[in-house]
């Protein structure tokens, strides 16, 4: 009976969880969320060692360059314009100019508050 009453609360519980997942936040653009997935993406795997600095911070230099020319669209909505501007200033989160290697908490400031902004907490 134990065992029972153990399986159905971890279920409820894992239900739960993802029902606290709210997905792409409705007056954010589908163009501007991939964008700001990708750079979490990229964020994660530095903060996990999976990337060295200098490779991060050119794909996010690259991703940010993809996220100027969409800030130049004139629809794009309030809280896109938020994402936007994170993604803009994610490299200067991980730039050896002003971090160690390995020094990763401006990066995971960073992935914190965009991950906020996409709705992903």
């Amino acid at each position: 009976m134990k065992r029972v009453l153990s399986v159905l609360l971890a279920a409820v519980l894992c239900v739960g969880m993802l029902t606290g997942c709210g997905g792409k936040p409705e007056d954010v653009s589908q163009d501007v969320y991939d964008l700001g997935i990708e750079t979490c993406d990229v964020l994660d795997d530095y903060i996990q060692g999976k990337m060295k600095q200098n490779t991060c911070e050119e794909k996010l230099e690259e991703i940010a360059d993809r996220a100027r020319v969409l800030r130049e669209d004139d629809s794009k909505t309030f809280n896109d314009g938020i994402i936007l501007t994170y993604i803009c200033l994610s490299p200067s989160s991980v730039s050896y100019l002003y971090f160690a290697e390995g020094e990763t908490y401006e990066a995971e400031n960073a992935l914190e508050k965009l991950k906020e902004e996409l709705n992903l907490k």
